[in-house]
Formats: C-alpha cells, sequence, structure tokens
C-alpha cells in the first residue's frame, strides 16, 4: 500500500512534475481520461502515457470501457483534511486519497470565526485529530490539511491580503497557526507531526467553486460559486483552474459598491453588497417581528411558514443578489452560476427572484440559452474544496 506523504513528494524535472499533477488529478476524484485531460490540461496522448505509467506501478487501477479508460486509486495510508470556516460554525472533512468523496468523514464544530482565533483553534484543531483517528490511525497520519476562510488570501504567499479584518486583525498567517497548534497538540500528546505536513489556505467561495467544477460540473467551461451567508463571495473556476486574481481578491463581489448612500462596510467601503444582502442585515430587517429569527436558516423557515415579512426581505435581497450576478454575467458569461451558503439553502425561495434580477442587469447572451443558475448540491462544499487545496496546492 502505497504512502500518500511519499507520493506528493515534490518532483524533479518536468516528466516528474506532469505525472504529479496528473495523479493529483486522480486523487481528487476518479475520472475518465477525457476528465483527466481536461482537469490537467495536458494532451490526451501524455494524460495516457502517464496513466499507464501509475498503473504498472500499482498506484491506480484502470478500467476500460473503449473508448474511454476510467481511473480510480488504489488503496494508500496517509489522510487528508479539508476545513470550512464560518462566521458561526466550522465544518471539517477527512477521508483517504482512494476514498470517494461520499465516504468523507464530516465533523461539525459548533465554533467559527466570530468566537475569536484562539478558541477556534482549539476547537477545530481538536476535530482534526479526533476526525484523523476515525479515518487513519490518529494526527500522525496526517498528510495535508486545507483551509477555506471568509478573506481574500494571496495565493502566491498564503497570507491575508489587506484589509486584516477580525478575528485576523494583525494575523496575516492562519495556516500557520493551525501548523503550530497542530504541533503543540502533537507533542503535548508525545509524538510529533511528520515536517512534511502541509496546511495550505484559500478563500471559502474560491474553494466553493473549485468543489463544485471537481465533484458536479467538471465539463463546463466557466463556473462562479456565490457563497452568500454573513459575508458574499464569489469562487470563479475557468477551464478547471480556480482564477483567483494577482493576489487573491477575485470574486470579492461582497464589497462592491451597489448603494453609495448606504451603511459603511468593514472592509471600509460604503454601501456595500454584503452590507445589504448579508444575515446581519437581513436579520435587523425582520428584527421588527416578535421573537424574530436568529439566523437566515431560521429566516427562511419562517418564510416557507408564510411569514411575509421574512419573504418578502429574503426575496428582495435575492433580486439584489441576482442584479449584481448579472453584472458579473456581463463580464465572465459563466455556463453555470451555483449558490451557495444559507442563500443556497433557501433556493427554493431565492433561485426565481434572483434569476429575475439577473434578467434585469445582465445582457440577454449572458444569460440566455444554456446559462444555469442552480443551488449548491455539494454540502459543506468550501471544505471539500479545501480538501482539494491540501492535495492540490494554488499551481503558483
Amino acid at each position: 500500500m502505497r504512502d500518500l506523504r511519499e507520493l506528493l513528494r515534490r518532483p524533479e524535472g518536468i516528466r516528474a512534475e506532469n505525472r504529479l499533477k496528473i495523479l493529483r488529478a486522480i486523487m481528487a476524484t476518479s475520472s475518465n481520461q477525457t476528465h483527466l485531460v481536461r482537469r490537467s490540461g495536458m494532451s490526451s496522448a501524455t494524460v495516457s502515457g502517464v496513466v499507464n505509467e501509475l498503473e504498472a506501478d500499482g498506484i491506480v487501477h484502470c478500467t476500460r470501457r473503449p473508448p474511454n479508460v476510467f481511473v480510480t486509486m488504489n488503496p494508500t495510508t496517509g489522510v487528508a483534511v479539508g476545513i470550512e470556516l464560518g462566521f458561526q460554525n466550522t465544518a471539517v472533512v477527512a477521508r483517504k486519497v482512494h476514498q470517494s468523496v461520499a465516504e468523507a468523514r464530516v465533523r461539525s464544530v459548533h465554533v467559527g470565526g466570530n468566537s475569536g482565533v484562539r478558541r477556534w483553534l482549539e476547537a477545530v484543531v481538536d476535530a482534526i485529530c479526533s476526525i484523523a483517528s476515525e479515518v487513519g490511525r490518529g494526527p500522525e497520519d496526517l498528510v495535508t490539511v486545507g483551509l477555506g476562510i471568509p478573506r481574500a488570501v494571496n495565493p502566491r504567499t498564503q497570507q491575508l491580503t489587506p484589509p486584516l479584518l477580525a478575528p485576523w486583525e494583525g494575523i496575516a498567517d492562519p495556516a500557520g497557526q493551525i501548523t503550530q497548534r497542530l504541533r503543540e497538540t502533537a507533542r503535548g500528546n508525545g509524538y510529533e507531526l511528520p515536517e512534511a505536513l502541509q496546511v495550505r489556505v484559500d478563500n471559502d467561495a474560491a474553494l466553493g467553486a473549485f468543489a463544485e467544477s471537481t465533484y458536479t460540473y467538471p465539463l463546463k467551461e466557466t463556473l462562479v460559486y456565490i457563497k452568500a451567508s454573513t459575508g458574499v463571495g464569489a469562487g470563479i473556476v475557468i477551464s478547471g483552474r480556480v482564477f483567483r486574481g494577482r493576489r487573491g481578491a477575485a470574486g470579492e463581489i461582497g464589497h462592491t459598491t451597489v448603494d453609495r448612500e448606504g451603511r459603511f462596510c468593514l472592509c471600509g467601503g460604503r454601501g456595500c453588497l454584503e452590507t445589504l444582502i448579508g444575515s446581519n442585515s437581513l436579520l435587523d430587517e425582520v428584527a421588527i417581528l416578535d421573537r424574530p429569527p436568529k439566523t437566515l436558516d431560521e429566516l427562511a423557515e419562517r418564510a416557507r411558514l408564510g411569514n411575509a415579512v421574512c419573504r418578502r426581505v429574503l426575496q428582495e435581497a435575492a433580486g439584489r443578489l441576482g442584479r449584481t450576478i448579472g453584472d458579473l454575467c456581463n463580464l465572465l458569461n459563466p455556463d453555470v452560476v451555483v449558490l451557495g451558503g444559507a442563500m443556497g439553502r433557501a433556493a427554493d425561495l431565492v433561485l426565481e427572484p434572483c434569476r429575475a434580477g439577473i434578467r434585469e442587469s445582465a445582457v440577454a447572451a449572458a444569460h440566455e440559452d444554456e446559462f444555469e443558475l442552480v443551488a449548491s448540491t455539494v454540502e459543506h462544499a468550501t471544505a471539500h474544496g479545501a480538501w482539494l487545496l491540501g492535495i492540490e496546492g494554488t499551481e503558483y
């Protein structure tokens, strides 16, 4: 049985780099060679040759169904983990690379960014150690950890980009914090984690887009994933690769100005979309109710039960979001926009007003014919995208 740590060892030479790139794509999800060509960006001949080598080395198993070949990983040791940090809650997923995404173990932690860095780190590191013991022998089996956070991350440096907002004021390196805390916890339990442990961090919406593109829409050219909960952000995948921009700020639609006389935003702007449709703002809107809802999910449930105020607030927010998505469609002309976060969970209430908003602001060619606006079907998409990040890196 091969060890994941050895399989991910940094290659030397172009041929070895190509082999590792294709291997990572197979680790992400069992694929046919058509998908591998698309995800790796390499020629069919190169992919076919590498797959044959990997099969001969006993690393992958091939099922040949002419004219295609379906490729899966053979069993490996080593555990990969993905983390989705929300403002209120955190999701942790773990699996071995030969297991499918459906086989991943999931741990929900009722601590988020709003709890402060120290409390969040303690809770999440405990969850990582616990889930690593369920999937493997224990934390000593950890090979990669990916972290998705609701902040812009420089993909080249893995540092947060300014402005540094709560809970990371003055702290630019959450990946380093997790690494340090994991090592301290390991030493406290009498063992050392491998020096080669890789912890990587990226924006939560970008990782949600990565997961949707990999697991649900592998043949879509351009995919946008909108995470709309407490914060609002967009992740962009083009030809199977996450588009992050020069410093990781691509997709920050929550900080698009939609009302120049509106509320001030934590980013320093005014009238940002997030100040109008983020969950805190929507909950303020329904505070006039007796026993007002405390979360966006609860607000949506009250709307389903017939509360007129909750329904109106949610649908107007969806219309505003749709108009901003329409502007984004004019720029990117995506094949599919996937709605995630709390808004995605309220798809039955928000998709139609969101589509109406898109029609108001997008030119016909950007939203007609085969364009799709859909709700996310990958539960904890950002956590699964973070798992992929740990395996594949940012390609910088």
